[in-house]
């Protein structure tokens, strides 16, 4: 609970940002959503890190 209670708006922009451009074939919407918002705080720094290198070709 306490992790979730750590999450602001850029964490949520960025599990959204990152549904948006993944398309998963999800079955269980919450159990998603949930398990993504979760994460969240720990894995947003290394994805837009992984997209800019990408995106300079580094």
């Amino acid at each position: 609970m306490e992790r979730f209670l750590q999450l602001d708006s850029e964490h949520i922009e960025y599990v959204l940002f990152a549904m948006e451009r993944s398309k998963p074939e999800v079955r269980n919407i919450r159990a998603y959503l949930l398990t993504a918002l979760y994460n969240a705080p720990a894995t947003m720094d290394s994805y837009y890190s992984a997209l800019v290198s990408r995106d300079l070709n580094l």
